[in-house]
């Protein structure tokens, strides 16, 4: 697991779109297509999308597909 990960995770339940793709390395975009496709489970909370720590820890520990 991510360092940066352990550390947001010790106060953090969920994390929005920017920091999910901030943390792993990806852009916004990506995250948002991503989130489109399903790919990456996700909650609409008023205006915002989130994404778990649950969910973002299974992204970061799964298999890497090329």
């Amino acid at each position: 697991m991510s360092s940066k990960l352990e550390l947001a995770q010790e106060s953090r339940k969920a994390f929005s779109m920017q920091e999910v793709a901030d943390l792993t390395g990806s852009s916004l975009s990506f995250v948002k297509k991503a989130v489109a496709r399903g790919d990456i489970p996700s909650r609409k909370i008023g205006g915002c999308r989130f994404v778990s720590a649950d969910a973002l820890e299974q992204i970061l520990s799964g298999p890497v597909s090329a």
